[in-house]
């Protein structure tokens, strides 16, 4: 078989945290081999079919239909189509600013048969069939990549900390809803565990009560509000979640040492840093 070898062409735009660098097929010719070399970038190969060899330093393994092998950033690779039944299959390359999945530095070769649309449509979409340089592509391999690594994901043995199962996911809820007049004990709901136990793993993973934190991450957000967008005190306050502007005024004084009006001279004219509370916050 003669090889067969395709490429997209892909105009880097330095996408962020995830950046698409190369998509492309080939269907090998019997043993056909490439490397050893290395890369600077992530770069997964998914088997449409056949097998052959995936070697990663003194480590060999067979790569059958529906397997993927990763070859990681700055790593020395090199791989063989089989001689009877030489594979065919789709890679994408990409860099990423991010941690990915646990799989991807754990295991050089995966059984990933619930990949093959996601890679198949990556390379095959009738609508980004013609080369273009406007980023629509570009972006649309982006959205690929995520779907990949979210399925991934699963496959992480991983378990989970407490901070990673309820203190980051209530720390979201909190960020998206402050301004609807959301709850601690609403939050602990969603998250499926008691008031009680919800309030002492927050308390033992940031050092705060989640009460504490979200009238904080509240009155935070109405500072930047009065000073930087120079939003009224009533407006600041019902876009904070409290309605009664005296309870807010009374929780900002409480929390800044001063009213809302002192601080807004206090701060008027400078490029004062406010204290906000990060989504990150460990």
């Amino acid at each position: 078989m003669a090889e067969e070898f395709e490429k997209k062409f892909i105009t880097n735009i330095d996408l962020k945290p995830i950046n698409p660098i190369q998509c492309g097929m080939q269907e090998c010719p019997s043993e056909y081999s490439f490397g050893p070399a290395v890369r600077d970038f992530w770069l997964l190969h998914f088997i449409i079919s056949g097998k052959g060899d995936f070697t990663n330093g003194e480590n060999t393994e067979e790569v059958k239909e529906n397997g993927i092998f990763v070859i990681r950033p700055y790593e020395k690779t090199s791989y063989k189509a089989d001689k009877d039944e030489p594979w065919s299959y789709i890679w994408i390359g990409f860099s990423s600013d991010i941690a990915l999945p646990d799989v991807l530095n754990e295991k050089d070769v995966i059984e990933a048969p619930y990949l093959r649309e996601t890679f198949e449509s990556a390379y095959h979409d009738a609508y980004f069939s013609e080369s273009r340089t406007d980023g629509a592509y570009e972006h649309f391999l982006c959205g690929k990549i995520w779907e990949i690594l979210g399925k991934l994901m699963k496959l992480s043995q991983r378990a989970l900390t407490p901070y990673e199962t309820y203190v980051r996911p209530a720390i979201s809820i909190m960020l998206s809803e402050y301004q609807k007049g959301l709850t601690v004990g609403q939050i602990a709901e969603r998250l499926h565990i008691s008031y009680g136990y919800f309030c002492d793993i927050f308390r033992a993973e940031t050092g705060r009560s989640p009460k504490k934190y979200l009238n904080m991450l509240r009155l935070d957000k109405a500072a930047l509000m009065l000073t930087i967008r120079n939003f009224s005190i009533t407006l600041a306050a019902t876009s904070v979640g409290y309605p009664d502007v005296f309870a807010f005024s009374r929780a900002f004084k409480r929390h800044y040492g001063c009213s809302p009006t002192e601080y807004v001279k206090a701060h008027s004219g400078e490029n004062a840093t406010v204290n906000i509370i990060k989504n990150n916050d460990r």
